[in-house]
């Protein structure tokens, strides 16, 4: 027969640690989202800013000119979030991100801040990359759109055969259209003649301008430097005001004498905005550098200010502090001995006294109240 194996009984001390030790209870689950919905909001841009944003807006107020309307802009950098300090468009400073209990840190290395400024800008909408590819391509598909409108006038005014080069030349190609061009010129005088010459130079000058746009646009294509973007930008506005004016002759509207040729007007506005809009979204990585630079400069002329103003504020505070202690010393020492004819019981000796009597109870009721919880304690036990 074998025997059963039996486990020693438990002693009185194992039992009452195991009256002491805590119970095991799942936390529930409205604290765990209370707890997940804190660490988030500690966590989060908002609550930054929130807890640092004294040393900002301490730097704004030395930084931004007095009475001028300013903003605080988060923006992502380098994995971490950084603010920038914004007035009228122009950035004054920025700050990197610290932790919930360290203060902002401005940025003031050029590095730093080119980097820092560059992802501001991305995250403002702002792009490196620069093409204007799609542009060329729209003015070419409307580049030919007026020499057919063109062609029909010309063989009305007869410049299709002969050259208007001149008033001379134009008055000859004119009259040689004997059943029309020739009635009209006889009947208005030389203002007929010098529209056709006006037309006819409006209309090279329309060429002409098409032609330069496509030049500045091939010097793009090695690379796009500040210069040949302004050049490009240049040739659009030439191009528009070249296609403006040639829609604006009088043979159209005043005279009624032909129709107005189609000089794409829409599309070449729209396409002159759009690069406009993409060189403007641009041009601030051009000048990055010298941004950099600049904010650099606001940024140190700022903090100067700040910390001579603090060290006048310190100053000033201990000239105070000094007064006072001087004040002070000038003043009876409460814990001098008391003259022998002051008897035990003067209302001085009592004042002086208080505090005494008020710690000494405090400490009895400290003492009585950690006894009365250690006796709870015991009871529960």
């Amino acid at each position: 027969m074998v025997a059963s194996a039996r486990l020693p009984a438990p002693s009185r001390a194992n039992v009452l640690l195991l009256k002491l030790a805590p119970k095991k209870q799942s936390m529930p689950l409205y604290r765990q989202l209370a707890l997940l919905a804190l660490l988030l909001a500690l966590s989060s841009p908002a609550y930054a800013l929130s807890q640092n944003s004294s040393s900002i807006m301490k730097f704004a107020s030395f930084a931004i000119p007095s009475g001028q309307q300013f903003s605080v802009q988060p923006f992502p950098l380098s994995g971490s979030q950084a603010y920038a300090v914004v007035s009228g468009g122009e950035v004054y400073g920025i700050f990197a991100q610290g932790l919930p209990i360290l203060e902002d840190r401005p940025l003031t290395a050029p590095d730093e801040l080119e980097s820092a400024l560059s992802a501001y800008y991305l995250s403002k909408g702002y792009s490196r990359n620069l093409s204007f590819a799609d542009v060329h391509a729209g003015l070419i598909s409307v580049m030919a759109s007026h020499e057919r409108g063109e062609a029909k006038c010309r063989i009305l005014l007869g410049t299709d055969r002969t050259a208007c080069t001149s008033f001379e030349t134009c008055q000859k190609a004119c009259y040689s259209v004997t059943s029309f061009c020739l009635n009209i010129a006889l009947g208005s005088g030389k203002e007929f003649v010098n529209e056709i010459w006006k037309f006819e130079n409006g209309s090279r000058a329309l060429d002409a301008a098409y032609l330069d746009e496509s030049t500045a646009y091939s010097q793009l294509l090695d690379g796009i430097t500040p210069s040949e973007a302004r050049a490009y930008l240049n040739a659009l506005i030439s191009l528009n005001r070249a296609a403006t004016s040639a829609s604006k002759s009088p043979l159209f509207d005043g005279y009624s004498y032909c129709f107005e040729p189609d000089y794409a007007l829409p599309v070449i506005t729209n396409m002159q905005l759009t690069a406009q809009k993409r060189y403007a979204q641009a041009e601030v990585f051009f000048a990055l550098q010298d941004n950099a630079m600049r904010v650099r400069s606001l940024t140190t002329a700022a903090l100067e200010a700040k910390s001579s103003a603090e060290r006048d504020a310190h100053a000033a505070q201990a000239a105070k502090d000094a007064a006072l202690a001087g004040w002070n010393q000038s003043l009876p020492n409460p814990l001098s001995p008391l003259p022998a004819s002051m008897p035990s019981d003067s209302p001085v000796l009592s004042s002086l006294a208080a505090p005494l009597i008020s710690l000494a109870e405090l400490a009895v009721i400290v003492a009585i109240g950690a006894f009365l919880v250690m006796r709870g304690r015991k009871k529960k036990v």
